[in-house]
């Protein structure tokens, strides 16, 4: 959705066919009157309410603009029209919904050439001042034209946000509060208004982590792509009637959910999406079967050290690939308390690779707390990237060592 400051200086914003970068649409802001008046684009974090948990995260604002070739100037309550100006300075940055003054730290500028696209782009770093302001919508103006003559419309296309955080991306979340730990990762999110007219719900084909045999990790996957101000605000997923539990995240378009240590049966998959509006929509079912045998196994383990306060212990199994694709195996070691918050974890050096019907062996090595009581655990992921686990994870015990 969008904001005039002044539907007097601004005549409205839309999507035009007659613009474009690519694809068969482009925002179009019409008939400047004034550059000091501007648009706001809002919502464009996607309803993240920022607080100071969030402060030091980066974002990325790109996509591309164009300047039309007639401007026009405004002084003393009069207007002066030119069939053809060179460039237009335009500035954006961040405002809360409902204000004006952009966010300390937010503003850029960019002289725009009139009649041809061009590249924009700036980096945000989310501050107090950020947060505190509500920091939401994307400000446009030109109130900084040389010397007053602006541009009478702006084009923009391609328009995207893009989380660039230190390590984002990368980060596994390693959590335990299900008997198959929840195990995923915080995947960089791009939201793009290419044609914010459009809107389709699709489910993919699942994925498993290996052959669909019983034990293995399957993801579902569902893109949705809705106009701007259609907001989601819950996205279940159901095998048959029964919904599936458990972390949804997103990763751009895709609402993502994984099923762990699966167990032999059929299945049925629907992906139900909920709007702020109260309105619904039920993708179409997508089936797959789990049979017996393991897409993986362990035919090792062997353990150096020991699991006693202060200890270190080393770890490494060996694992079979009984698929017909060859694969790639990370070993992670966590440490939790009682409450089942992690305390500390380590992983492989280096990914190794897992070839049809052969083993290999993968090592980690992790130090005990000092004090206090403890769970040790095993797992094995295919990478550190995607985290997907291809194995049932094992809690390490003393007999386990002796």
């Amino acid at each position: 959705d969008y904001m005039l400051s002044d539907t007097n200086a601004i005549e409205n914003i839309s999507i035009t066919n007659a613009e474009y970068y690519e694809g068969k649409g482009s925002l179009h802001i019409v008939d400047v009157k004034n550059s000091a008046e501007n648009v706001r684009i809002l919502n464009i974090f996607k309803n993240s309410d920022f607080t100071s948990d969030d402060i030091g995260r980066k974002y990325k604002v790109s996509g591309m603009i164009k300047a039309s070739t007639k401007g026009r100037t405004y002084a003393n309550s009069t207007y002066t029209d030119y069939d053809s100006i060179e460039s237009t300075k335009v500035r954006m940055g961040i405002t809360s919904s409902s204000s004006d003054n952009i966010v300390t730290g937010t503003s850029a500028e960019f002289t725009v050439l009139s009649g041809q696209w061009q590249p924009f782009s700036f980096d945000i770093t989310i501050s107090e001042a950020f947060v505190n302001a509500n920091g939401s919508a994307l400000l446009i103006d030109q109130i900084n034209a040389p010397n007053g003559v602006f541009a009478t419309s702006l084009y923009i296309d391609n328009l995207v946000v893009q989380e660039t955080s230190d390590g984002f991306g990368t980060e596994v979340i390693i959590d335990n509060t299900e008997n198959a730990p929840t195990l995923y990762t915080e995947i960089v999110s791009e939201i793009e208004y290419a044609d914010m007219a459009s809107s389709s719900i699709l489910q993919k084909t699942p994925v498993s982590s290996g052959d669909f045999k019983e034990g293995d990790t399957i993801e579902l996957r569902t893109t949705v792509k809705v106009p701007v101000e259609k907001v989601v605000s819950e996205v279940t997923f159901k095998n048959g009637e029964d919904e599936i539990y458990g972390k949804v995240y997103k990763d751009g378009y895709d609402y993502v959910l994984r099923m762990y240590d699966v167990e032999i049966g059929e299945y049925s998959i629907t992906t139900e999406v909920v709007f702020e509006d109260g309105t619904s929509e039920v993708t179409s079912a997508k089936t797959f079967s789990i049979t017996s045998g393991k897409s993986y196994e362990v035919v090792s383990t062997v353990y150096e050290g020991n699991i006693t306060p202060s200890s270190t212990l080393t770890v490494t199994k060996t694992v079979k690939n009984n698929t017909g694709t060859p694969k790639t195996a990370i070993l992670v070691l966590a440490v939790y308390d009682n409450s089942d918050n992690l305390i500390n974890a380590s992983y492989s050096n280096a990914t190794v690779p897992l070839e049809t019907d052969k083993t290999n062996d993968v090592t980690a090595t992790i130090t005990m707390p000092q004090t206090g009581e403890y769970t040790v655990k095993a797992f094995i992921w295919d990478s550190m990237q995607s985290a997907m686990p291809l194995v049932t994870p094992h809690i390490i015990s003393a007999s386990d060592i002796s």
